[in-house]
């Protein structure tokens, strides 16, 4: 059996129980310095609290194994969803050590945004209340934030990023570049966030997550399944592409609850709908489509054809300068003008449910594309009109060469 990392770490085998833990855990925090091997304290930490809640599940009868206990060094990617909880009960041999005073007040600080109070004031009476201990127990405290904050451990996190922007020179690039590994996740972080409300004016809308189907707010830990409406759920591959390219920024919008209560209200509906979801959200974009289309071969008989135009025409020139000449043009007999009524086209309307098939799209096609066609002004039509536009571009039922058309934009679809 191939021995867990947080053991190795500690230097023991599977056999270990609690009080050698324990033992193994202050005979190495004696070999780290606290005050300057900040990455070596943490690591030392989480070997020791994954090496202990495994030994409490294995007394308990509830080990399933080491994969169970997803303690791991801080990532810059989004954590994987998990239900398990990393143990947190870890000695604190010197209550004055920086590394110690700055655990304290990160937990402080996490337990004051659990009670609701604003982030911001929070930050700095933490900040402040620092001011006067080790030089080292604010960098320290810095670090232990990213690394909460990376494995969406804190709440309000969102927030709390924001006020730690503010309050920590986040905004500095130097600062940033000085903190390593831990600076490349916020500067990610700042970048996604750039991105993202980019890409939400360009289509049109205050937030990408307005095209999600009227999903509930992903920052609650209470949501389950039966919250999603089913046009929400079937958006969860949406959900999913939004993961993948804002993993950093998303880690501090979303809770890891409230995506596995989607994911599983996704993975009870029909295979067929979830068929169709995935292959919508899979399909690319009409630009993309047209970026990766190979281009259109052009055979020239400009010249021919041009010969031959130009011969008919002074052909026709001379038949009609002698017809004139022995013919004198008679004059034409008034005809009386007649005004053709104007008829006024009724609005397009689309039902609660449209099925996307060719006659449908054909029809949708035909309507936004009229000269004088404007966007409906009833927010459910507006908003059915660009669902079923968007089914038709990405089923391939849309004529490729009006997917440029500037119409789209008045719908928020971008090609």
């Amino acid at each position: 059996m191939q021995t867990p990392w947080f053991l190795d770490h500690l230097g023991l085998t599977t056999s270990a129980d609690a009080a050698e833990i324990k033992r193994a855990y202050a005979a190495r925090l004696k070999q780290v310095d606290q005050s300057t091997d900040i990455d070596g304290f943490m690591r030392l930490r989480e070997a020791y609290a994954a090496a202990t809640a495994w030994c409490r599940a294995a007394n308990d009868g509830t080990a399933a194994g080491p994969a169970t206990i997803p303690v791991a060094p801080p990532s810059t990617q989004l954590p994987p969803f998990s239900t398990a909880a990393a143990a947190t009960e870890v000695p604190l041999p010197d209550p004055h050590a920086p590394v110690n005073v700055a655990t304290r007040a990160l937990q402080q600080l996490e337990q004051r945004l659990i009670d609701g109070e604003p982030p911001g004031v929070v930050f700095s009476e933490q900040l402040i209340g620092l001011q006067g201990e080790h030089l080292q127990v604010t960098a320290i405290f810095e670090a232990m934030l990213i690394d909460g904050l990376a494995a969406m451990r804190l709440p309000q996190r969102l927030a709390l990023f924001g006020a730690a922007c503010d309050q920590l020179g986040w905004n500095d690039v130097v600062h940033v570049q000085q903190m390593g590994a831990r600076g490349g996740w916020v500067r990610a972080v700042q970048e996604e966030e750039i991105a993202w409300k980019r890409t939400a004016a360009t289509t049109g809308c205050h937030d990408l997550f307005d095209r999600l189907g009227g999903a509930p707010k992903l920052d609650r830990t209470d949501l389950a399944p039966s919250h999603f409406t089913r046009d929400a759920t079937l958006r969860w591959p949406d959900m999913q592409q939004l993961l993948k390219s804002y993993p950093h920024y998303l880690a501090l919008r979303v809770e890891r609850s409230a995506l596995t209560a989607w994911e599983q209200a996704f993975a009870a509906l029909p295979p067929r709908d979830k068929a169709m979801a995935e292959s919508f959200s899979n399909l690319p974009s009409p630009a993309a489509y047209r970026q990766a289309a190979p281009p259109r071969t052009r055979t020239n008989h400009g010249g021919r054809l041009g010969a031959v135009v130009g011969i008919i025409g002074v052909f026709n020139l001379l038949s009609h300068a002698f017809n004139s000449e022995s013919h004198p043009p008679i004059p034409p007999a008034s005809v009386p003008a007649v005004t053709a009524p104007l008829v006024s086209r009724p609005s397009f309307t689309l039902p609660e449910h449209v099925a996307i098939t060719p006659g449908n799209c054909e029809r949708i096609e035909h309507a936004v594309h009229e000269p004088d066609w404007r966007p409906p002004l009833d927010p459910a039509q507006l908003h059915r009109l660009r669902d079923a536009t968007l089914s038709c571009l990405r089923g391939g039922r849309w004529p490729h060469w009006r997917m440029a058309d500037p119409q789209l934009a008045q719908l928020g679809i971008q090609t």
